[in-house]
């Protein structure tokens, strides 16, 4: 039996009591999905034949999309038709597709999918509150110890209590959700926000 979780059940699971005993089954396997690589999608591209510039155009794609399975997927499905041997002609469409998403009609779609919106109201108001406090890094944004900090800082009441008991799980499902991913380095702490993530973030005035 497979069980497989949309952004609701995924919080749920992550505070459930329960969840350390049963990952300790021998007959329970957790996996966590990842997003699409460059590598990944270089691979993608090979398979359908287009092997010319498969590793440049795999890398572009990875940097127009961050991976994310909704996007890389809709690109590969809307090229199923189309016979070319040189994979860099290709990477237009996830060009469209990327500038689609921060339309005015689609980054609500695009926020749903990501779990920034129709999950649970006060978790998504802490996690917006954390990611509009990504500091930048080496060219890349990054979620600290401090954009925690002061997030409870920013938040007041009843969320800012929530939040100070519930930390520990919104960073777990920040991270499962793909919304940042642990940077090389692990002494900080510290997540990497995707490109795309910061993107929405920023049409939507974070």
């Amino acid at each position: 039996m497979i069980l497989l979780l949309d952004p609701i059940e995924i919080w749920q699971w992550l505070r459930d009591r329960n969840r350390e005993r049963v990952l300790s089954q021998p007959r329970v396997t957790g996996l966590e999905l990842r997003r699409w690589s460059d590598g990944a999608i270089t691979n993608a591209f090979d398979r359908l034949g287009a092997r010319t510039g498969s590793q440049l155009a795999g890398g572009e794609v990875f940097e127009l999309t961050s991976g994310f399975h909704f996007l890389v997927n809709q690109g590969f499905t809307s090229l199923r038709s189309r016979s070319v041997t040189n994979s860099r002609t290709l990477v237009d469409t996830w060009e469209a597709l990327r500038g689609e998403t921060l339309t005015d009609g689609e980054t609500d779609t695009v926020m749903l999918t990501l779990g920034l919106h129709g999950t649970d109201a006060r978790l998504e108001k802490c996690v917006w509150e954390v990611l509009r406090l990504r500091e930048p890094l080496n060219g890349r944004s990054v979620l600290t110890e401090t954009s925690f900090d002061l997030a409870t800082e920013v938040l007041e009441g009843s969320d800012k209590q929530w939040f100070e008991e519930n930390a520990v799980h919104v960073r777990e499902w920040v991270q499962a959700m793909g919304l940042a991913h642990p940077s090389d380095s692990r002494k900080d702490n510290s997540m990497v926000v995707p490109a795309l993530v910061q993107d929405v973030v920023n049409a939507k005035g974070g």
